[in-house]
């Protein structure tokens, strides 16, 4: 039964799969969520759930162009053309990708409806075939197709692959000098800066550990025989940045730039300084004296899904985010020369500071590129005790042998 005037039209034997496109409660990615929600009105059908016994809300059809290059850019983020695309050797079309549980679109039916798989599928074949390879500055294709020679490309999942453009750059950070490299990116940054803008306000605190302790003393007030032992925390300047003279190499300083390391919580600053059980942590809070112009790593793929030179840029800016993550290993301070760079074209673009994901902890990163902007809250400071370390491990493709079809990569 449809609601009376809003859904009448529709044919459930023959929709009309050009009006259809896609509701809030079908959205599953958190980007593909906030897209539908900027552009839902009231009267569409979902091509998902196609749903037509009550009222809801559904991406206006206008977008439909934008909503498909969306959900293409998340497909090519999440899979290989290889397990798509049958020249390949996949056993699924795109379209039966997302019919299966998968992080785009949701698979089971939403509370209240009865999900038709078969249904999804045609929609879904409808939206990807449509135009299987639209020009490369105004669309997204899920398919890489032939070279001018006729050979098949092929398209890899972007989450597991480093930016071509952040290769090249980097490569070029290995034989020239950074002020040769940095004109090229910083057009680079250009082009994306205002969508990574972040405004922080003033009063904004974050968080930043030590390894160590001021002090330890003996406490005889908790009895007249016995006494515990008290820690007094690091304060001051031996907590905040180090002087730029003792400012080693880091993730988005070079020598002896003194920039200021803050996490978003407690646990993740106490993660990133890589601590040992039975270490002591000096831990305490900073913050923010001014409003803030911060460059947020952490992009949404939404602002980046209208051709294919924006879904490269997207690429760069996560694979960017990846290697700032990365922890400092000794002796390979070298692969952070591109982070380095990266963190100077925005400073000279008039931000104050980089925000990035953690590695090690649940929470953000951020960098800021004067340490006077932030000032420690001094009845924050605080020891902790670390008890014990969790590891987290996940299996990765390997070979015991290489064969004929393997050859040796430099990074």
């Amino acid at each position: 039964m449809t609601v009376h005037g809003l859904y009448d039209s529709f044919d459930p034997e023959n929709p009309d799969l050009e009006i259809m496109t896609l509701c809030l409660d079908c959205a599953k990615h958190p980007s593909l969520k906030r897209f539908v929600e900027a552009h839902a009105m009231e009267g569409p059908i979902c091509g998902i759930c196609q749903e037509v016994g009550y009222a809801y809300r559904a991406c206006d059809p206008k977008r439909k162009n934008d909503l498909t290059n969306l959900i293409k850019a998340l497909i090519r983020f999440y899979y290989n053309e290889y397990e798509y695309n049958g020249h390949w050797g996949g056993n699924d079309e795109p379209e039966d990708l997302l019919a299966k549980p998968n992080p785009i679109l949701e698979d089971q039916s939403a509370p209240g409806r009865t999900r038709s798989p078969d249904r999804s599928c045609d929609f879904l074949y409808d939206l990807f075939s449509a135009q299987p390879y639209p020009p490369v500055d105004e669309g997204i294709s899920v398919y890489a197709g032939h070279d001018e020679d006729g050979h098949r490309n092929i398209q890899f999942a972007l989450k597991d692959r480093i930016s071509p453009i952040l290769a090249t750059l980097r490569a070029r950070l290995a034989t020239e000098n950074y002020f040769d490299v940095e004109p090229a990116l910083r057009d680079l940054v250009n082009e994306f800066a205002d969508r990574i803008t972040h405004t922080m306000p003033a009063g904004a605190r974050y968080f930043r550990a030590r390894i160590g302790i001021a002090a330890r003393y003996a406490d005889h007030s908790i009895g007249e025989w016995r006494s515990g032992v008290v820690r007094q925390p690091f304060s001051g300047a031996e907590l905040s940045a180090p002087p730029p003279q003792l400012a080693a190499a880091g993730r988005l300083n070079r020598a002896g730039v003194a920039f200021l390391y803050l996490a978003s919580d407690a646990d993740t600053a106490a993660a990133e300084v890589r601590p040992h059980p039975g270490h002591f942590l000096s831990i305490g809070e900073f913050q923010s004296l001014v409003e803030l112009k911060i460059a947020t790593f952490d992009a949404d793929i939404m602002q980046f899904a209208g051709n294919e030179h924006e879904l490269d840029l997207f690429h760069f800016i996560y694979s960017t985010d990846r290697i700032m993550a990365l922890p400092v290993v000794p002796g390979e301070a070298s692969r952070y020369s591109i982070t380095q760079l990266v963190a100077e074209c925005l400073r000279q673009k008039g931000f104050d500071g980089v925000s990035f994901r953690s590695s090690v902890g649940h929470g953000q990163n951020l960098c800021v590129f004067r340490p006077e902007l932030f000032e420690q809250v001094a009845c924050s400071l605080a020891v902790r005790e670390v008890k014990s370390l969790k590891y987290s491990l996940e299996a990765s493709p390997t070979i015991l042998k290489p064969g004929a079809n393997h050859y040796p990569l430099k990074n």
